[in-house]
């Protein structure tokens, strides 16, 4: 029985300096069957990053190119308004360099060196968030699939019936699956900072989407942190790479 690469068609850079480091983990993502894109310092990286539209960055702080460090870069990334996961790499260990990175726009920080099976553990479940968002503007996670323009959701492609303030809420969790979400962070994108009702009103519309979607332990509470959006295929998938032998770069 042939296995599918459900990451085939992902798109991912890597921007190293480092010629041997970045060597090693061209080896490492084709013994993982991911596709790569290796790539040093170039005149016009970022527009070139930006034209390519990958899916995932891994992205050295050390790279330098004239003025821009890897720092800049990221920040110029998000700035031109790529959307692309970033995990970014470091010579150091420095908490205040990670700070600055996080704000930069980067998704994760590492440390160099750094665990092969962590990295990949990462990068895998950042692809699994990874959404195909259509020109007729598509959002699709496990069964779920919600129109943005006409403001429709299915799931298993049975249409659900949602009030519209449970569409925004759907909507939060969607474009961050896997990702556990603050209730301070849900209730601005969806209610905004003037919202002067019942402060369980987060706690309301999560118990109205679990009962309408029909698929309650799709949402989970994270006890003092927050919610998250995350699928019964992602929880088997993670758990199977708890398994993988570990390499250090």
């Amino acid at each position: 029985m042939s296995v599918i690469n459900i990451f085939q068609d992902k798109k991912i850079l890597l921007l190293e300096d480092d010629e041997p480091l970045r060597r090693l983990i061209q080896m490492e993502f084709a013994y993982n069957n991911l596709q790569i894109e290796a790539l040093a310092s170039f005149p016009g990286i970022v527009n070139y990053v930006q034209k390519s539209n990958p899916d995932l960055i891994i992205l050295s702080l050390e790279i330098k190119l004239e003025e821009s460090t890897g720092l800049l870069i990221c920040e110029k990334l998000r700035f031109q308004g790529s959307t692309a996961w970033i995990i970014v790499t470091s010579n150091k260990s420095n908490i205040n360099e990670k700070i600055s990175a996080l704000n930069a726009g980067a998704d994760d920080y590492f440390a160099k060196p750094f665990s092969s099976d962590e990295l990949m553990a990462k990068v895998k479940a950042m692809l699994r968030r990874t959404l195909s968002v259509s020109k007729e503007g598509i959002l699709e996670y496990s069964d779920i699939r919600m129109d943005l323009i006409n403001r429709a959701v299915w799931r298993n492609n049975k249409l659900v019936d949602l009030r519209s303030k449970e569409f925004d809420l759907l909507k939060v969790f969607l474009l961050k699956p896997e990702q556990v979400l603050t209730r301070a962070f849900i209730f601005d994108q969806v209610w905004g900072s003037s919202f002067l009702g019942d402060s369980n009103v987060i706690e309301v519309y999560i118990r109205y989407l679990r009962s309408k979607l029909e698929k309650p332990e799709i949402i989970k509470t994270k006890r003092g942190d927050g919610y998250i959006l995350e699928s019964d295929e992602s929880r088997i998938s993670k758990a199977a790479a708890e398994g993988n032998e570990n390499i250090n770069f």
